[in-house]
């Protein structure tokens, strides 16, 4: 079984009144650029012992060490503790200069951290670094960089996959007033027993109520933290983003926690998300595609909203200090066809969304004065080459929902999507469309529109034959039958 020790390399562990000799101990050193810092001379030193039948480590950093005042580049790759775990694989490779990229794959490391770029003197920006780890596991505390005081920590990336850790995630972590901007968490598949930041104030003295963490972005794709999810922490803390596509957060979801200011912060949701409690979003947003932007050459996924009648966008115990529930760009749900509900937020509290504000297509209301919000929708749907186009009028309500009063908002289709125009484009012979169900109303069709129709095989279409390219329902009138030479 293995154990974690203290990272003071001159101890060992063992079973209590025995003495345990090291199994194998290697020590060496080598100069590095930037001589004369504390960091400037790396000592790898390794020891493995044998102790309840299985092999300890003692942990240790892995960093690219930033060099000099106010520099971005000349930046060694950087190892001290030990030993990297069996499976592991660290590139480029230890001592590489100059690098602002690490990618960490593989192994159970414990006690380790992970720095993307790491600063050890005052007025040293970290720039661009981007850290890379996936499909390992254990006890690990992951910084896109981390600078110490009167110095930026600007467009780094954490990017993290496949990855089951106890720990904490910082997009960047400064101190004694220094800046976190523009940074980026992005975890896929994973599972972090912790806490996660796209910018954090890490460093308790007079002075960081001055930090500034602005403008950071995390992103939650297929993950679970147990912890809590905040885009910035620091003094003044501003138009952070967070990005949930299927998430857990287990703890606190917010913009930002701030002392001086704290405004501006974005939640955009996809899939079915939950969380302890949300907390400081100025917007919570729900659109029918969202990109990630490339961050130091890396590009980020795309996420597309789909209907779901099954689950909450995002369910939480108690939302605070929130602002609007922006669904103007969400065609996704006013293009729905068939009946059903679609619950946007559910809140673990009773009243909870008293106060909320809602933008739709036809402008900006407070939900609560409404209750039940008539929306008036132009639906284009597509499929199979065959366009139907219409009227309907959706709902937006603020809901009752598990015994608790208005803790829920639910984006409705209930009523026949009234459609008036039928236009064919391009199909495929022997592959019409099925609109017959019941919710499709024909009458006020009065003829097809064949302006653009042609099929994509016509030298497969047999002479003589028919072929059904939208079977309708009773709704459908008696049209003027219509030819076409193709």
């Amino acid at each position: 079984m293995s154990k974690s020790v203290s990272p003071d390399k001159t101890k060992m562990c063992g079973k209590a009144g025995t003495v345990q000799k090291p199994f194998f101990t290697s020590r060496f050193g080598g100069a590095l650029k930037g001589a004369g810092k504390s960091s400037a001379a790396l000592t790898l030193a390794v020891s493995l012992w044998i102790a309840d039948g299985g092999v300890v480590s003692a942990g240790g950093d892995l960093y690219i060490n930033i060099q000099g005042t106010y520099a971005d580049t000349n930046n060694d790759l950087t190892y001290e503790g030990g030993p990297i775990p069996d499976g592991a694989k660290v590139s480029p490779s230890i001592g590489t200069w100059p690098t602002t990229t690490m990618t960490v794959t593989g192994g159970e490391w414990y006690d380790w951290n992970f720095y993307g770029g790491k600063a050890f003197g005052p007025e040293q920006n970290a720039t661009n670094f981007t850290t890379d780890f996936s499909n390992l596991s254990g006890r690990i505390n992951v910084h896109g960089a981390d600078i110490l005081h009167s110095a930026q920590a600007t467009g780094n990336l954490v990017k993290g996959t496949n990855v089951d850790i106890e720990g904490s995630v910082y997009g960047s972590s400064t101190g004694n007033a220094s800046a976190g901007l523009n940074n980026t968490v992005l975890l896929t598949n994973s599972r972090i027993n912790g806490r996660v930041f796209g910018g954090a104030d890490v460093w308790p003295l007079i002075g960081e109520i001055y930090s500034r963490m602005e403008n950071n972005t995390v992103i939650l794709d297929n993950t679970e933290v147990t912890s809590d999810v905040t885009g910035g922490l620091g003094g003044f803390v501003n138009y952070n983003t967070i990005t949930l596509n299927n998430g857990t957060v287990g703890g606190t979801l917010s913009g930002g926690l701030g002392g001086l200011t704290n405004t501006g912060h974005t939640l955009n949701l996809f899939g079915a998300n939950t969380a302890g409690s949300v907390l400081s979003f100025d917007t919570i947003k729900v659109q029918d595609t969202w990109t990630m932007p490339e961050v130091n050459g890396v590009q980020g996924p795309t996420f597309n909203l789909a209907w779901n009648d099954t689950a909450p966008l995002l369910s939480a115990g108690r939302f605070v200090n929130f602002g609007t529930l922006d669904i103007a760009d969400a065609s996704v749900l006013t293009n729905h066809l068939e009946p059903g509900t679609m619950t946007l937020l559910l809140s673990g509290t009773a009243n909870n969304f008293a106060s909320l504000k809602l933008k739709y297509s036809g402008g900006t209301v407070t939900l609560s004065d409404i209750l039940i919000l008539k929306e008036s929708v132009r639906v284009v749907s597509e499929k199979k080459g065959v366009t139907l186009s219409g009227s309907r009028t959706n709902t937006i309500e603020l809901a009752d929902m598990n015994g608790l009063t208005k803790n829920a908002v639910n984006y409705v289709v209930s009523a026949p999507f009234g459609i008036d125009t039928v236009s064919l484009g391009t199909m495929t012979y022997g592959q019409g469309r099925d609109a017959s169900a019941a919710f499709f109303g024909y009458e006020n069709v009065t003829a097809i529109d064949a302006t653009n129709f042609v099929f994509t095989n016509p030298l497969e279409v047999p002479t003589g034959q028919t072929t059904t390219l939208l079977a309708a329902n009773d709704t459908l009138r008696d049209i003027a039958a219509q030819t076409k030479e193709m």
